[in-house]
């Protein structure tokens, strides 16, 4: 609703005084979503109880905590970062992003001194894949998990819409400080920021409006041009029919020995560590699948300006790194093409990917 509808239907006694006062905080406090919040804002709509975007952040804390002090850290974090109070919502099918800092703070503390260490995990899974409700929130909750005195476990699970990995780090600090600040009576600092997320959204429709955003849209089209490589890898059971996102991941630790030798390789080839893994993991899938055209998506950062390193939000953006001639040249020769390019993917990384999708009019 604007100022005018709202109005009105205020006169009409649609609603009291109160919540004309609280409609015209949430107007003041509105605005729209950028290109990559719209894309997980359709995928959470169509499937309301996905957890693939809740992102945890967890830490180990090796001593006493006073819990009351560190919950009020933890308000403190909201109101020293807005867009943790965010709810997205929807007027006539279009979303906007709304901060209402009189949402209430989720947090549990919780004794786990009884469970077993194997447990532990599991027990964190269960929590982190509680789903969210964009329109309802808190779309942040924090957990205090106590094995004993001096021993805790941190585990803060926020929705991606709102959040990205380069978040995680402002977060653990600003809660951290508050702490210690709180710990020593005094009041946390609220810092008003030079940029907020919503100064970001506006830089991002400018560019796409822009000379720049025809520039990148043209080298992204060009890049996806012609009929677009499914990966047919041979999998053991056959794709369901209604797709999941129940999704996991493997992680493994490479030796110092190995991890020195892939150092010594690609300064011999002149070429990146993230080109060398990057084009091993293409000649694997070549391997699998015989296919040579081969599309591996690869997030950026997506923080066009030094205004918005310190803001907590949504920034980062998927790059489509396609090589069409896989297994079709030496290997040194395809890492070297492979490393031009990514260079030139990342020269035009700011084009969001969920816009380039409706520019090419695909399929998901």
């Amino acid at each position: 609703m604007n100022l005018d509808n709202i109005l009105m239907a205020y006169k009409a006694g649609e609603f009291s005084t109160a919540e004309l006062k609280d409609k015209l905080i949430e107007l003041k406090s509105k605005g729209p979503l950028s290109a990559g919040q719209e894309g997980l804002w359709v995928l959470q709509k169509m499937y309301p109880e996905m957890a693939a975007y809740n992102v945890p952040v967890y830490f180990r804390i090796s001593q006493p905590v006073n819990i009351s002090i560190f919950k009020e850290a933890c308000r403190f974090l909201l109101k020293q970062h807005p867009i943790l109070t965010s709810v997205i919502k929807e007027d006539q099918g279009i979303p906007y992003q709304v901060y209402q800092s009189s949402l209430p703070l989720v947090f549990q503390q919780e004794d786990i001194s009884a469970f077993e260490s194997d447990r532990i995990f599991s027990y964190l899974e269960q929590k982190i894949k509680k789903p969210f409700s964009l329109e309802q929130g808190p779309l942040i909750k924090f957990h205090l998990l106590s094995r004993s005195e001096s021993d805790h476990i941190v585990l803060v699970v926020v929705h991606h819409i709102i959040f990205d990995g380069s978040s995680a780090s402002i977060i653990i600090q600003s809660l951290l400080e508050n702490y210690r600040d709180l710990s020593q009576s005094r009041e946390p600092a609220i810092i008003s920021p030079a940029a907020d997320y919503r100064d970001f959204v506006s830089w991002e429709q400018q560019m796409l409006d822009s000379e720049k955003g025809e520039v990148h849209r043209s080298y992204w089209k060009k890049q996806l041009s012609g009929l677009l490589p499914i990966l047919e890898l041979p999998t053991d059971h056959a794709r369901p029919s209604v797709q999941s996102y129940r999704g996991k991941t493997h992680s493994f630790f490479v030796d110092l020995n190995l991890s020195e030798q892939i150092k010594l390789f690609s300064k011999s080839q002149n070429i990146n560590q993230s080109v060398l893994f990057l084009g091993i993991l293409k000649a694997l899938l070549f391997n699998y699948t015989g296919q040579k055209d081969i599309i591996i998506g690869m997030p950026t950062m997506g923080r066009p300006q030094k205004r918005f390193s310190s803001l907590i939000g949504y920034f980062i953006n998927m790059i489509a790194i396609r090589t069409p001639e896989v297994g079709g040249q030496p290997f040194s020769t395809f890492l070297q093409e492979l490393q031009f390019t990514l260079v030139d993917g990342m020269d035009h990384a700011h084009y969001p990917f969920p816009t380039l999708v409706q520019d090419l009019n695909i399929p998901r």
